[in-house]
């Protein structure tokens, strides 16, 4: 078979008037199609939503229980430490006995009835042997 055998009639064919109504048919086609958009942006079946918004409740819960504020206030973080510690501390530090009760904010003491009982040691208890006895037991360099 040769190419000059070959039949050279166009056989496609354009139906009549058709780029004459192609914009007008056009411009039907995208206003019909944006008449029937719902306005969904995403269509999710309804289980999926449901998936979605549990999710999204669990999440939110989970950081705000981590960033919840919890920090402990410092009696509780010192109701933690054995006196013995804080007693070795103190007497490891540069501090003297002045200067830590300069620090001490006296008013907390006095004025809460929880922190300072007075019933605890009496005034006229605190005699030479308790006084030795407390050196002693802590070991403090008097």
């Amino acid at each position: 078979m040769n190419l000059e055998d070959i039949n050279k009639e166009n056989i496609f064919k354009v139906p009549d008037q058709y780029f004459e109504e192609f914009p007008d048919r056009l411009q039907d086609r995208i206003r019909d199609e944006s008449i029937k958009r719902d306005g969904k942006l995403i269509s999710l079946p309804s289980f999926l939503k449901v998936a979605v918004a549990a999710s999204l409740l669990v999440l939110i819960t989970f950081v705000l229980f981590l960033l919840k504020n919890d920090n402990p206030s410092v009696d509780q973080l010192l109701a933690g430490v054995p006196t013995e510690s804080l007693i070795a501390y103190l007497e490891e530090s540069d501090m003297s006995v002045d200067e830590l009760i300069e620090t001490i904010d006296v008013g907390l003491i006095t004025s809460d009835d929880d922190l300072f009982d007075p019933n605890v040691i009496p005034d006229d208890a605190m005699d030479e042997k308790l006084i030795e006895d407390i050196i002693t037991d802590y070991e403090l360099d008097m």
